[in-house]
């Protein structure tokens, strides 16, 4: 969007759209902005290792793991939110303290000092957001007053730089909004709004039955949607969350729950046992499995430092906690079962071609014909039409939804070529990491096709003035429009004229 007074590309701070030019506000160049980030990590960086060194390490991981399992079950069994920046901070906090396991300080770690170690550190995750989000090209940095790169005083790092973000970086958190990641304000006007559900479905729980994959995946697929794409939606926290060891060592879902579920232990509380009891459950669980491989992929330790932090030793003793092993099997689910979760990503494809986008047309009174097919070029297939008074859509539906590692420009960049393609008649795949290009029925020919033939396919046609090429999205998309081709979400279909 530009600025209709100079017409100069618009940025965001917070809600509001701003004119850099008319405003009269600064922009760093990428490079110079990402040195001051840089600066302000290194900073943070530098001023967490002088605190945790202060802290008795054994005592601050203990009462980390115990925060940890209470944001797990307060997202279970309070209310379903996830701060996400504090969860990345304990876990990289718990990894942290580890490393530096053998300097350990004096301080006692406790309810009130573990939290603001974690609210501090998860402000600075927030920082450290900024840089990937200004490599991206989605926000930029601005100035207050002069400053040299380098002899920057803390005073200064701190409080003579703001962010502001661009209209991408704008659908990207609506992408997300769609799918329950939201900011904490966006959140908590989405539960107030769904309070009385949540509260009814609490009362009176569903009854368990026993689901198979598939249906599990269909019952629980915006759960786990959304789960996957929270913990995978940058490297830092893809990094952070990567537990792919766990598929290729094949410990599946089920085997984890049963492992955490072996130990007595209240829900909401961490249970300790000893380092030969632990494996002696493991040996009753794993049937068939080496022991020591089981071993080195689920407990995290001062000698084990490379996994993911699911079961902590200290001193000999393993730490679990059932209501975080239960979370974070949520998001290994789809991980597990990736065929079974693709499977149901294309049912839902077919449904939002097939059903749902014909319906929304249907209810804002478009009238509708169903799939087309040229008998003479079977390749030629069109999803459906939709006119209203005089002008027609042909209209291309494409679930295309939201992915990992969403906050990253080459997933957009690659959706923007798709979508590009669609129009041009070229299909992307990707085998073997090699682009494969093929040629495909243009969306353009199939709007010069209905052209040729309107009177077969439209009960209307002595009406229609305007025939628009129309191509819907699940999720909003990165380009609007593509050489005359309407290119809309699927939440934007009432915009339509």
């Amino acid at each position: 969007m530009v600025c209709p007074k100079c017409m100069h590309e618009e940025i965001f701070q917070g809600e509001t759209a701003i004119c850099p030019n008319c405003n009269k506000i600064n922009i760093l160049s990428k490079d110079l902005a990402l040195r001051v980030v840089q600066k302000q990590v290194d900073w943070f960086n530098k001023g967490f290792y002088d605190v945790l060194r202060t802290f008795n390490k054994k005592r601050l991981l203990v009462w980390l793991m115990g925060e940890r399992e209470k944001v797990a079950t307060n997202f279970l069994f309070d209310k379903p939110a996830i701060k996400l920046n504090d969860f990345l901070a304990i876990n990289v906090l718990i990894k942290r303290v580890m490393k530096d396991g053998n300097d350990s300080g004096e301080k006692q770690a406790d309810e009130e000092n573990t939290k603001q170690l974690i609210d501090l550190f998860s402000f600075f995750i927030g920082v450290a957001e900024r840089y990937h989000i200004i490599k991206e090209e989605f926000g930029y940095y601005s100035n207050k007053k002069e400053f040299d790169i380098n002899n920057l005083d803390f005073e200064t790092l701190m409080s003579n730089f703001r962010i502001f973000y661009s209209y991408k970086w704008r659908d990207i958190v609506k992408n997300f909004g769609s799918n329950l990641v939201m900011a904490e304000s966006e959140g908590e006007k989405y539960f107030e709004k769904y309070r009385k559900e949540y509260e009814k479905i609490k009362k009176s729980p569903p009854k368990p039955e026993h689901l198979s994959d598939e249906e599990t995946i269909s019952n629980l697929f915006p759960l786990f949607q959304s789960l996957l794409v929270s913990f995978t939606k940058n490297n830092l926290f893809a990094e952070a969350f990567d537990i792919n060891y766990l598929k290729k060592a094949n410990l599946s879902v089920t085997k984890l729950l049963n492992l955490v579920n072996s130990f007595k232990q209240q829900s909401g509380l961490m249970n300790m046992c000893s380092e030969e009891e632990f494996k002696t459950v493991l040996k009753k669980i794993f049937i068939g499995f080496r022991e020591q491989i089981i071993y080195k992929n689920l407990v995290f330790s001062q000698e084990n430092q490379e996994i993911f932090p699911l079961f902590v030793e200290i001193d000999k003793n393993i730490f679990t906690s059932i209501n975080f092993t239960t979370v974070l099997s949520l998001y290994y689910y789809p991980i597990y079962h990736k065929s079974l979760f693709d499977a149901e990503i294309r049912k839902r494809g077919d449904y939002f071609e097939k059903q749902q986008v014909p319906t929304k047309f249907d209810s804002l009174g478009f009238k509708i014909h169903p799939p087309i097919t040229d008998k003479k070029k079977a390749t030629l297939e069109i999803d459906c039409l939709a006119w209203r008074n005089d002008i027609l859509y042909v209209v291309e539906c494409k679930i295309w939804d939201i992915k990992p590692y969403f906050e990253h420009g080459r997933i957009h960049l690659h959706r923007e070529r798709d979508l590009k393609g669609i129009v041009d008649g070229k299909s992307y795949t990707t085998r073997n990491d090699q682009l494969i290009e093929k040629e495909v029925p243009s969306l353009l020919e199939k709007i010069e096709f209905i052209k040729e033939n309107l009177a077969r396919f439209c009960s209307d046609h002595l009406q229609i003035k305007k025939i628009i090429g129309l191509i819907i999205t699940k999720s909003y998309p990165p380009i609007k429009e593509y050489k005359e081709v309407k290119i809309k979400a699927y939440e934007e279909i009432e915009s339509l004229s």
